[in-house]
């Protein structure tokens, strides 16, 4: 039995976001057996703890992209290298809103990034 929790995000294509995600985190890339039409949805887990579930928008069952940026929410991924993950960031895919900025209260770095469809991303590095 599976056990744990999951993300479920709609988003404009699963398998691209799944790539995207992949080549800027160590990641973990399922594709279940498709529900409605081919490409509709992908597993990823990304750092091997977080589990994000794909989903294309469907309007028919209530399966909308955001229609603004989402800055209410946001996933926070924790990385062993931030510097390797920052320079994995594709600028065509990802806008880094905040740049690598150490916080030494803390004792992390950390960046933050906004994808194409709106979703917020925090990445931090713990010194």
């Amino acid at each position: 039995m599976k056990k744990g929790i999951e993300v479920n995000m709609v988003v404009s294509n699963p398998v691209e976001r799944s790539q995207q995600l992949a080549n800027v985190f160590t990641a973990n890339v399922e594709k279940p057996a498709s529900v409605f039409s081919q490409d509709d949805e992908v597993m990823i887990v990304l750092e091997n703890e977080l589990s994000l579930h794909l989903l294309k928008e469907n309007q028919s069952i209530g399966l909308n992209l955001p229609e603004t940026a989402q800055t209410a929410l946001w996933i926070t991924v924790i990385v062993a290298d931030i510097q390797v993950t920052l320079a994995n960031v594709d600028q065509d895919n990802f806008t880094v809103t905040v740049p690598l900025t150490r916080e030494p209260t803390e004792n992390m770095q950390y960046f933050v990034m906004v994808d194409s469809d709106g979703y917020q991303w925090m990445v931090y590095q713990a010194d």
